[in-house]
């Protein structure tokens, strides 16, 4: 009887000191500041961000991010993007994530030219870890390819970005959790558009497993 009692508490203490794998299923919304040497939009930018994922299956899930940014007084931006991703446990408390991605955003000038932007796709590549039970870690990398709508030069109609990531989130409880990303957008068409740094700080609210 007290072996039994004491495998049971060994067990019990392993799987508290053990950090379960990331959720896959939450919401979050945020406020989003960055800047630019971009060609087309230099300068500083704000604004806001709301993101969803959903855990499909044990290893599939969806996710949308959507985000409303001011580039100065007369000028914004306002796109999503959609993606489709595969989770796999590298380990019990990290996750390989490949997803395969659909953006589109819209831009404004003196709040017109509503039409101009671009559309594309990618691939995105990372990890996502429960380093502790409170704290979760991620980086990866980006690749899009996208067709523009945006007049920069007559012989400029595609775009190619590679965007690095990284950033983690500090669990209040067991469902809600305060974050910070950082993602640096370095367009590759030409060594004359630049890049582009966004930091995102967002309240998320984890929802549980799959759907």
């Amino acid at each position: 009887m007290k072996n039994i009692f004491v495998a049971a508490a060994v067990s019990v203490l392993s799987s508290v000191a053990i950090a379960e794998g990331p959720s896959w299923t939450y919401v979050s919304v945020g406020f989003v500041a960055g800047d630019s040497s971009d060609e087309y939009k230099d300068g500083n930018l704000s604004g806001h961000s709301f993101n969803a994922s959903a855990q499909l299956s044990d290893t599939f899930h969806a996710r949308i991010d959507y985000a409303d940014v001011d580039w100065n007084e007369e000028d914004s931006s306002e796109g999503h993007t959609i993606a489709l991703g595969v989770h796999s446990a590298l380990t019990d408390n990290t996750d390989l994530v490949v997803e395969f991605v659909h953006s589109s955003y819209d831009f404004r000038e003196n709040n017109e030219n509503e039409g101009e932007g671009y559309d594309g796709y990618g691939l995105n590549v990372g990890l996502r870890s429960m380093f502790t039970d409170k704290l979760e870690l991620s980086a990866g990398v980006s690749y899009r390819d996208l067709e523009l709508d945006i007049e920069l030069s007559d012989d400029v109609d595609e775009e190619r970005q590679i965007t690095t990531y990284f950033g983690g989130q500090y669990f209040v409880n067991e469902n809600m959790g305060v974050g910070i990303d950082y993602s640096e957008f370095d367009v590759q068409t030409t060594d004359d558009f630049g890049s582009i740094g966004i930091l995102n700080v967002y309240v998320r609210w984890s929802l549980g497993g799959a759907l």
